[in-house]
């Protein structure tokens, strides 16, 4: 909120031995503004003056007279001095800029205001510096210029004339108070960026970097290896590992079950050829360009997969989906999700009971390769099938 009071000057028109004064002491504002932002927002004000005869013109009095003035206005207002970026220099001084329209209309003793014939529309710019006191309370000087259209009257209200152009000119010079409201620790006319332009590009390059340096460090997969040197960075936990990630087979001992892991001790032997069959489906899957459709090539694989499973009716397939990281992290989980129950429905159309194969679906979380080439994205697009017992 604010209010200011001052001086005003109207320039004219005047009916032929009146005038005003160069400079009167008698202007009111009243006005409340909203900002949207430490930038810009916008005001609501009231303005009255009091137009009188000039104590002398050119050399003589002016006839008496005394019109009484009223104007309304919706301005715009920007902050400058956030704009300029003042706070390299003062967080004290402020400059404000505004400019607006709204209704106007003047009246006398014989003619009262706010009549038809009296009525106008104004338009009007200005300037204000700004100084703070506190965060509470600003000082608040202003310099306003208005024009009006569709006049009826002479300033002094003794000639009546039809003007739809723009004239009457109203200058005014005030000086007020401004009480900022609201909760906020700190108004938005005083509102500063803590840190310069080449400060905050600065920060946010560090923080990138920072960014960078965890997540090369990190070791997503808990193998021991860090991702940076980690060449598989999706390896099952519980997974020995070589030095650069790589998960070790595991031999097994068929002369020495006890030497075996616990799934091989009741678990049929699998033939290579069956192994064979498994890695060829894993390989040759492929899908149309970021859909779930399974391409034809990949049919001839998954028939003799099916047919595996057929034989091997104690076997179960679990299904996992990837995506790479590129689009955005809830579309990718989806899409790995679909395709992933896309070989699933491809399967038990073929004869494979639902419930001997499990889905699961990952999105990006758990690439195998680096996403900054097209070569590492390609592999982390991929489903991939695990036989469990």
């Amino acid at each position: 909120m604010e209010l200011l009071g001052g001086f005003s000057n109207a320039v004219g028109p005047y009916t032929p031995g009146y005038s005003t004064n160069l400079l009167d002491l008698s202007n009111v504002q009243l006005g409340g503004r909203f900002m949207a932002n430490r930038h810009i927002g916008v005001k609501l004000d009231a303005e009255y003056d009091l137009f009188k005869n000039s104590s002398s013109w050119k050399g003589n009095n002016s006839l008496p007279f005394r019109t009484n003035y009223f104007r309304f206005s919706l301005q715009g207002v920007a902050n400058l001095h956030h704009i300029l970026e003042f706070q390299e220099w003062t967080k004290h001084i402020g400059l404000q800029v505004h400019a607006g329209a709204g209704y106007s209309t003047m009246g006398n003793d014989n003619l009262s205001p706010f009549e038809k014939g009296r009525n106008m529309v104004n338009l009007m710019i200005g300037v204000s510096p700004i100084f703070r006191i506190n965060n509470r309370f600003t000082i608040k000087l202003d310099a306003t210029g208005i024009k009006h259209m569709h006049r009826k009257y002479t300033i002094d209200m003794n000639e009546s004339m039809n003007i739809r152009g723009m004239d009457a000119f109203i200058g005014t010079l005030t000086l007020g108070l401004q009480v900022n409201l609201g909760k906020a620790k700190e108004h938005a006319d005083w509102y500063f960026d803590k840190s310069t332009p080449a400060e905050n590009a600065e920060i946010r390059d560090l923080k990138n970097r920072l960014e960078k340096l965890e997540e090369m460090h990190g070791d997503g997969d808990l193998d021991g290896i860090p991702n940076y040197l980690d060449k598989e960075l999706a390896t099952p936990a519980g997974s020995k590992v070589d030095a650069f990630g790589v998960a070790i087979p595991e031999r097994v001992d068929t002369d020495n079950p006890d030497k075996a892991p616990m799934e091989s001790i009741s678990s049929p032997k699998m033939e290579n050829k069956e192994r064979d069959i498994i890695t060829t489906a894993f390989n040759s899957l492929e899908f149309a360009y970021n859909e779930s459709t399974i391409l034809l090539t990949s049919n001839e694989s998954l028939d003799a997969l099916a047919s595996l499973l057929k034989q091997k009716q104690d076997w179960k397939l679990q299904i996992s989906g990837h995506t790479d990281n590129v689009g955005k992290q809830d579309e990718n989980l989806v899409l790995s999700k679909e395709r992933a129950e896309a070989v699933k429905d491809y399967l038990v159309k073929k004869g494979i009971a639902s419930e001997r194969i499990e889905t699961q679906f990952f999105g990006s979380s758990k690439p195998i390769a680096n996403n900054e080439t097209e070569e590492g994205r390609q592999k982390n697009r991929r489903v991939e099938m695990k036989i469990t017992f």
